[in-house]
């Protein structure tokens, strides 16, 4: 597939049409928990298809290869936030608890029924702990101030 998006670009573009029939349904059950609304759906149907074949491609080449752990050390110096759908079929709930357990200062928040765009399904849920994260990491660093002051 990552050939042919590179040598006939247009080709697959056209094609990408076609298969949507085939491809939505799979998308939506990658990307949503079991509850979503169907203007949200189209909204992200709307953002993917808008975006180019090879772009998709080389995104998901990409996301393929990406490994941060070598960043761990550095995140465990910080308050982080670890959010997650339970219901993420592209990246499952474990990985997050793994990710979570090899963090100290870390909160893990498990969204129930989201799936893989918890930010669109549950942004009200997002946005809180985004909010905790910043007020946790504002107080951390006050804490780093004062105690390098001492």
């Amino acid at each position: 597939f990552r050939y042919a998006a590179r040598t006939a670009p247009g080709f697959v573009q056209q094609a990408r049409g076609m298969a949507r029939a085939i491809v939505s349904p799979i998308l939506r059950a990658a990307s949503y928990g079991t509850v979503v609304s169907p203007r949200l759906v189209r909204f992200s149907d709307r953002m993917l298809d808008e975006t180019p074949v090879l772009t998709i491609v080389n995104f998901l080449r990409t996301l393929e290869l990406h490994d941060e752990s070598a960043a761990l050390p550095v995140l465990g110096t910080v308050p982080v936030l670890v959010l997650s759908g339970d219901a993420d079929m592209v990246i499952p709930y474990a990985s997050s608890e793994d990710l979570a357990e090899a963090l100290p200062d870390v909160e893990l928040k498990r969204v129930r029924g989201a799936g893989h765009l918890v930010q669109l399904e549950f942004p009200e849920v997002v946005n809180r702990a985004v909010d905790r994260l910043i007020q946790r990491g504002l107080a951390h660093d006050v804490s780093t101030r004062r105690s390098a002051i001492v």
